[in-house]
């Protein structure tokens, strides 16, 4: 089994979209046992394939989907058939973006979606409504017409309203005290703004006016998650940006997000990715911009 690292080769840089042909043929893409953070959405164009995860298998043809939360472990086996298949990955919190703007801080909201339970659902019925926004998709992505990759993103955001009624992807808070949640929005808020900065629980307490034991207890309660972690959590997010938005040494952008040294930066770092920075943006861009086997770790 494998960690994916998703190779993302859309003009939203968050997106990662394409089209796999998959068949017993070893010169053919075989999609391993893997996961990954982001979501994963797959339509078979063509054929069959022999969808797994951890405690399902079930036979995908010609016209079915499926929707496959973050961190599910999952293969695609080949079958008889050779089959075309369409992929999409993308955060949930970017397939979240601009469907119900949420009140909270960016960082809680990302956090909070990355980390909501796993989903699962497939979409076997003949002309079903999830698989015919795929079609329409995937007819974009090959015909590449004027204004294409806007019609994609509009059809990725009709395929979000549909999982949010399915209940497949959820409001951020759903379920949790309101008021907590604006305690730890002013938090993030504070984290957001200041990560750069040397931030303890108890420049927290000053600035916030919470008491300390407090904050662990709203973090641990309603992120279950530590609040070390969870800065460490908005610094790795803002040192992903700048590892593939810049070309800045791993001790600059250590220092520029908030670490106090290179060497606790490339630890906290290889903790949240699996990888060291360096060798994490090597693979994304070694990557074929197909998410296939050459991201896989």
């Amino acid at each position: 089994m494998s960690k994916e690292i998703i190779s993302y080769n859309f003009s939203d840089p968050n997106i990662c979209i394409y089209n796999l042909e998959i068949s017993n043929s070893p010169q053919r893409h075989y999609r391993g046992e893997h996961f990954h953070k982001e979501a994963e959405i797959l339509l078979v164009l063509e054929g069959e394939i022999l969808l797994r995860t951890y405690n399902t298998e079930m036979m995908l043809r010609s016209g079915q989907s499926a929707f496959i939360g973050r961190n599910i472990i999952h293969t695609i086996l080949p079958t008889s058939q050779k089959a075309n298949i369409l992929i999409l990955q993308a955060p949930l919190s970017e397939i979240e973006e601009n469907v119900e703007a949420p009140s909270l801080d960016v960082s809680l909201t990302q956090y909070i979606l990355e980390n909501q339970p796993a989903n699962f659902r497939a979409f076997p019925e003949e002309g079903n409504a999830f698989s015919d926004i795929l079609y329409k998709i995937n007819e974009e992505l090959n015909g590449k017409s004027s204004y294409y990759e806007a019609y994609i993103k509009a059809y990725i955001h009709l395929l979000t309203a549909f999982l949010k009624r399915s209940g497949l992807i959820h409001k951020p808070i759903a379920g949790k005290n309101g008021q907590s949640f604006e305690k730890l929005n002013r938090i993030s808020e504070y984290i957001t703004e200041n990560h750069d900065q040397k931030i303890s629980l108890a420049d927290l307490e000053i600035e916030i006016k919470y008491n300390k034991f407090y904050i662990c207890k709203l973090f641990k309660t309603n992120l279950n998650t530590t609040f070390t972690e969870y800065l460490n959590y908005v610094r790795c997010k803002h040192a992903e940006r700048l590892l593939f938005s810049t070309e800045k040494k791993i001790s600059e952008i250590a220092t520029e997000v908030g670490f106090s040294s290179t060497q606790s930066f490339i630890k906290v770092f290889k903790a949240f990715y699996n990888h060291t920075p360096l060798k994490y943006k090597s693979i994304y861009h070694s990557n074929d911009g197909t998410g296939g086997p050459a991201g896989l770790i």
